[in-house]
């Protein structure tokens, strides 16, 4: 049985958000191996909101992209 799509605001961390993503391309990666495409993009599905929720906020104000910095990029700046 497959699980259930985890909801991006479950997971509480950038760190842990990065990890999950992770975890989801080997599972891509795998799915296609496997013959199961449908199973694949579904993972991808679910990458994509991860990034989205927390790396691709909209500004409603803005009307653009809100990019949040990962910890090693804010020192940079």
């Amino acid at each position: 049985a497959e699980k259930a799509i985890l909801p991006p605001e479950r997971i509480l961390t950038q760190k842990g958000a990065l990890k999950h993503i992770q975890t989801l391309f080997v599972k891509y990666q795998f799915y296609f191996a496997q013959g199961q495409p449908a199973a694949g993009i579904n993972t991808l599905r679910e990458a994509m909101q991860l990034i989205h929720y927390w790396w691709l906020d909209i500004d409603p104000d803005e009307g653009m992209f809100n990019n949040r910095l990962l910890p090693h990029e804010k020192d940079e700046r």
